[in-house]
């Protein structure tokens, strides 16, 4: 879902979308590995 979300160009949606799938952890780890995944699917 999240990368679908990046096609639409909506980043905040694709970070949530991703955050679901790695809710593991504290809550700034979470959206460390979130912003890191989205700037790996935008390269």
């Amino acid at each position: 879902m999240a990368m679908e979300y990046m096609a639409e160009g909506n980043p905040v949606e694709a970070i949530k979308a991703y955050e679901s799938l790695v809710n593991i952890g504290a809550p700034e780890i979470i959206a460390g590995k979130a912003r890191n995944e989205i700037k790996r699917i935008e390269n």
